[in-house]
């Protein structure tokens, strides 16, 4: 609706019947659009968070490379992570992450994603997430994903 809005007064503004009464500049008008286009277009907000992450890269229902790192940022679609080898684009990875909020105020949480790389270059992994589901995990495992030991 606020584009509507913003095409209906720049073509207002265009034919010389602008409710500010002057006519603008065709560099201001194309400056709305450029921001307009070029602007964050991603439909979900992205939450910078920093937690430890451990992966697995899947092949045929088998494991294929196992891994660490730490999230960067995460939305409703996706997870942009820091990961300690390179995933190939198309890959499909399963996400073991470190919940940072007890349920019922005692029981740790893991954060488990499905999905596939859709994007690997400089050290950083963007993940598009097919699934996901919170899982309870014991205390040792806690202690384990503390330290990065195996836990998946």
């Amino acid at each position: 609706m606020r584009n509507a809005n913003r095409a209906e007064q720049a073509e207002l503004e265009i034919s010389g019947f602008a409710p500010s009464g002057r006519r603008p500049k065709a560099s201001d008008l194309m400056d709305e659009v450029i921001s307009d286009i070029c602007g964050d277009r991603r439909l979900r907000r992205r939450y910078e968070i920093d937690l430890r992450v451990q992966y697995k890269v899947m092949r045929h229902d088998h494991v294929a490379q196992t891994g660490s790192g730490k999230t960067i940022n995460l939305s409703g679609a996706g997870i942009a992570c820091e990961f300690d080898q390179a995933l190939k684009p198309g890959s499909a990875v399963e996400l073991a992450i470190a919940w940072p909020v007890l349920l019922n105020s005692n029981c740790p949480l893991k954060l488990v994603v499905t999905g596939r790389v859709i994007r690997s270059e400089e050290g950083l992994t963007a993940v598009r997430m097919d699934k996901y589901e919170f899982r309870t995990q014991g205390l040792k495992t806690m202690h384990a994903f503390a330290g990065m030991g195996p836990i998946m």
